[in-house]
């Protein structure tokens, strides 16, 4: 089809006929558009295949100034592409080509992301724009083509590649980079990572076996209804959609309206509950009923990455399973961090395949399959367990250090997190002004064990664990231990100082407390997971037969055995329902398109003996997980003016049945029922008195969820304007999440393109 100027000879009559190299071609298209306009002019183009050329490349490998380029390689690429296409397409076609070419590339920075060419993102939409505003240039250049053309451009069909020889050719450069890459890895000393065993899988090591056991194991926590409440946990939003429109909000209907960021935990929330989006609480009483297995898995794998050995990976997935910091989080129904801990194993595991320790990508769209997957669980854990994040940053900067030629990868571990939780961490900053509430976990106000943090049952499963673990440092992967060993010890310290710090309690939702302190849950299972994974190494490759008896006998005594019995004789105490949080009859008017609200009353006593009452105005649906927002705790004890001082005298007009006329306050702040949920008989009977006396108010009765009083007029339904639930700060979280998420799914096949191409994008692989 064309050879480059760089090795060409040009007749110079040919030359002047056609006018030179068109000027408005960019410098990569230049060559091949000279060429065809040669044949399309009835002159030929010969190659010399015997010919030698030597050719530096200077500028394509960065040796040298790039401005004759314009761009960079990639962008330069791409926009000779689309230049080729406007001075050779159809012209029928050209004009919806150029007013689609914003959108076009777009779409196709999507399709590089899912081909994990991430790199090419910005050649595609800077190109496209390029070709959008410089369309008088491309014109110009169709008639230069037209004025010495002869030939029909289709004539030339045969000389373009075909769709087999450009799958054939990136088919090659996979190979090429995948034997570049073994070879620079052998230079650096990393034979070790070549010559690794493909060992057997979780389904053929009877890895199945064991989560179908450790699921009937928790038949206790069996779904028995929708949703499921306990101490730091309760029903999301009957709707998916109601879930995904709190995610990265910029405005949170609660209290009497509040303007903050959500928090990045409803991100979490949002993806959980899509995997049963018809009843978004399933999905939670489901997860809580497999933590055990869960756990199982998530170190099972771990344990791969240290041990061939099977018995091995199921004494380290049980000990695991059934460490008390993961059996009290179920148990208090801690969400956050069961979800990180979940989560960690994993990450672990993806972040030794970025760093390439253990086994080697084989390619580049692997690296990045890789990076997206450990991007996303960063994102998972620190939405989830913000105190973890110091641990997450530490772990990347140490494997950045060992491995310095991946840090190009590692960067981009972060980034979904940032994201997610740049405006909530600017928020603290600049409006609450304590860079501490990062470290408080989101969801429910839930008092915390402080240290030692487990009691003695606890103490017992855990001391066994922490002795094995010792071992490891004896072992051949000393290195590997001592890390290990650090971050074990990092993470028991961060949970005491978490614990010792004090968060506001009262926000959305009943708190018993003002102040609670921070939870060490989830830095207390990481400690667990690092110990778990010490104890494999410390037992693995214990070369004597009978010494590899003994040794599993003795690991199943202390690794297992006592955790397994703390599960058994722990009851569990949780209660299931239909995921209903008001009573029925205020539900069943909100269903109806009701925007009446409902005034949640809660009386109780301190240590003191000194009566509290704590009151709540809620929307009719009630105060569901995905409601809760961390940033209004800590907010909101600055949060005045006339609308909060109303609520509180309202309040206080109706608990003292004064005779002072509220109809009409209760109109203006659109109350329709009054609320007091189930507590002490004293306290309840003598604010049940003071409501009954209240004329303005009717008596309902004694529901599920406590007495219920309705307003006897209450303010005229009104429609209520619904507002977009997108804004910027969500488009640029939603479209990096997806962006992640389609590097992270793995690509077999390449995408369908047309049967021929002029360009071929060296490293533009397919799996």
């Amino acid at each position: 089809m064309a050879v480059s100027t760089a090795a060409a000879l040009v007749r110079a009559d040919v030359f002047d006929e056609l006018g030179g190299f068109d000027p408005a071609a960019p410098p990569l298209a230049a060559d091949i558009d000279f060429s065809v306009r040669a044949r399309l002019a009835g002159h030929r183009v010969i190659v010399v295949p015997k010919a030698h050329v030597q050719h530096a490349g200077l500028s394509l490998t960065g040796k040298r100034e790039r401005n004759w380029l314009g761009a960079s390689p990639k962008t330069a690429l791409r926009r000779a592409a689309i230049h080729l296409r406007f001075t050779y397409g159809r012209a029928a076609w050209l004009p919806l080509f150029w007013l689609a070419l914003p959108l076009i590339g777009i779409l196709r920075a999507v399709l590089q992301i899912s081909r994990k060419r991430p790199e090419l993102i910005w050649a595609e939409i800077s190109s496209a724009i390029w070709g959008f505003f410089t369309v008088g240039r491309r014109i110009s250049s169709r008639r230069l083509r037209a004025k010495t053309s002869k030939l029909q451009i289709r004539e030339l069909r045969s000389l373009r590649a075909s769709r087999a020889e450009v799958r054939s050719h990136r088919r090659l450069a996979q190979e090429h980079e995948e034997a570049i890459d073994n070879i620079q890895a052998f230079e650096r000393g990393e034979t070790d990572l070549l010559a690794g065993k493909t060992s057997k899988g979780f389904l053929a090591t009877g890895g199945l076996l064991w989560f179908l056991g450790l699921a009937a194991l928790s038949f206790a926590w069996w779904p028995k209804d929708i949703a499921v409440s306990t101490t730091g946990l309760i029903p999301l939003s009957s709707s998916w959609w109601d879930v995904f429109v709190r995610a990265g909000a910029s405005y949170q209907p609660i209290g009497l309206g509040f303007f903050a960021p959500s928090d990045p935990f409803a991100w979490v929330l949002t993806g959980l509950s899509g995997l049963t989006f018809w009843a978004p609480s399933l999905s939670i009483t489901i997860l809580l009923f497999l933590v055990k297995p869960l756990a199982f898995l998530g170190a099972w794998k771990l344990a791969a990455q240290v041990s061939e050995a099977t018995w091995v990976r199921v004494l380290a997935g049980l000990g695991f399973a059934f460490w008390p910091a993961v059996q009290q989080a179920q148990q208090d129904g801690r969400l956050t961090a069961i979800v990180s801990g979940l989560a960690a194993p994993w990450l672990v595991v993806s972040l030794l395949r970025v760093a390439q320790i253990g086994r080697m990508t084989r390619s580049t769209a692997q690296s990045w399959t890789w990076v997206a997957t450990a991007g996303l669980l960063t994102a998972v854990i620190g939405a989830s367990t913000p105190n973890l994040v110091p641990l997450i940053v530490l772990a990347l900067a140490l494997l950045a250090i060992i491995r310095i030629r991946r840090i190009g990868y590692l960067i981009w571990v972060g980034l979904p997190l940032a994201a997610l939780y740049g405006p909530t961490f600017l928020y603290y900053l600049t409006n609450v002004k304590n860079p501490l509430a990062v470290l408080a976990d989101p969801g429910l106000a839930a008092q915390s064990p402080s240290a030692p943090f487990f009691d003695f049952f606890g103490l017992m499963v855990a001391a066994p664990i922490a002795f094995v673990a010792l071992f490891a440092i004896l072992r051949k992967r000393g290195f590997l231990a001592f890390a290990s060993w650090v971050f074990v010890l990092l993470s028991v310290a961060s949970a005491y100082l978490i614990s010792a710090l004090s968060f506001p309690a009262v926000g959305v939702g009943q708190a018993a407390l003002e102040t609670v302190n921070g939870s060490p849950s989830a830095l207390l299972i990481a400690a667990g997971l690092g110990l778990v994974a010490l104890a494999a190494i410390a037992i693995d490759g214990i070369p004597a037969k009978n010494a590899r008896r003994i040794i599993a006998g003795l690991s199943t005594l202390m690794l297992v055995l006592p955790g397994l019995a703390l599960a058994v004789l722990t009851p569990v105490k949780v209660s299931y329902s239909d995921g209903r949080v008001v009573p029925s009859i205020v539900a069943a008017e909100a269903e109806q398109g009701s925007n009446l609200k409902l005034l949640v009353l809660t009386p109780s006593s301190d240590s003191g003996g000194n009566k509290r009452l704590a009151a709540e105005l809620v929307a009719g649906d009630g105060v569901h997980l995905d409601d809760i927002s961390l940033a209004y705790r800590f907010s909101i004890s600055e949060l005045a003016g006339e609308r909060y001082s109303a609520i509180a005298q309202l309040v206080a007009d109706l608990v003292s049945a004064n005779g002072t006329p509220i109809s009409e306050r209760l109109q203006n702040q659109n109350i329709g029922y009054v609320l007091v949920p189930t507590g002490t008989a004293t306290e309840l009977s003598d604010l049940g008195i003071a409501l009954d006396s209240v004329s303005e108010l009717e008596t309902v009765g004694v529901t599920d969820l406590g007495r219920l009083w309705r307003v006897r007029e209450p303010k005229a339904a009104v429609e209520e304007t619904t507002s977009s639930p997108w804004s910027i700060t969500k488009v640029v979280q939603v479209s990096v999440l997806l962006g992640y998420v389609l590097m992270a799914i793995p690509s077999r096949t390449s995408r369908r393109r047309g049967n021929e191409e002029i360009f071929i994008e060296s490293g533009e692989d397919s799996q």
